[in-house]
């Protein structure tokens, strides 16, 4: 967990974006489950520009965020993005996915946008 702490909070300042300096928190549930990988860095480090209101709340209403978070901001493609469409339709009304559209798009019922990291 602190190398994913540390992957977002690199990859957020190389993107020109600068921290309060107030703590943040963030809860990985369920505490029972295993998290490893770079598969929550995309949604966490969304969520604290959120909270930083770099982004606003209602812009992520019932959307899915997907792919890798690079050191240098950017949002890179995953493996499967289509299996995250499948299982996410039900639920949610859009995708967003790092150079995934095409692959996504065979959906049905899913709205695609492309993550783009913005540069400063």
């Amino acid at each position: 967990m602190k190398e994913g702490r540390e992957r977002v909070r690199v990859a957020l300042k190389n993107s020109g974006f600068h921290f309060s300096a107030k703590r943040i928190t963030v809860n990985r549930v369920p505490a029972g489950v295993k998290k490893e990988g770079v598969g929550l860095d995309v949604a966490i480090a969304v969520g604290i520009l959120v909270t930083e209101e770099v982004i606003a709340q209602e812009a992520l209403s019932r959307c899915v965020l997907i792919g890798k978070l690079s050191l240098d901001g950017c949002v890179k493609p995953i493996i499967g993005s289509l299996v995250f469409g499948l299982a996410c339709r039900k639920w949610f009304e859009s995708l967003w996915s790092a150079q995934n559209g095409l692959e996504s798009s065979l959906v049905d019922g899913v709205c695609i946008q492309s993550i783009r990291a913005p540069r400063p």
